[in-house]
């Protein structure tokens, strides 16, 4: 099952709705997508910025489909 996006933007168990990270705004000009992520264990909080590895990803893709779209 999928996980949600609640109204307060907390991600969200789609099975039992359980608080898994938090969506930060960081007041940044450069469009970001920051996880806030509470630890189980120690219960510190880290933030994650998955927007590098996203543009890394988007950047690898279009690469592949323009290598593919030459061989052609």
């Amino acid at each position: 099952m999928d996980a949600r996006i609640d109204e307060n933007n907390w991600i969200r168990c789609g099975c039992c709705g359980h608080k898994l990270a938090r969506i930060v705004d960081m007041g940044s000009d450069e469009p970001s997508l920051i996880l806030e992520i509470k630890c189980h264990s120690c219960k510190g909080i880290q933030l994650c910025d998955i927007s590098k590895m996203i543009r890394k990803k988007a950047d690898e893709a279009a690469e592949y489909m323009l290598k593919k779209n030459d061989s052609e």
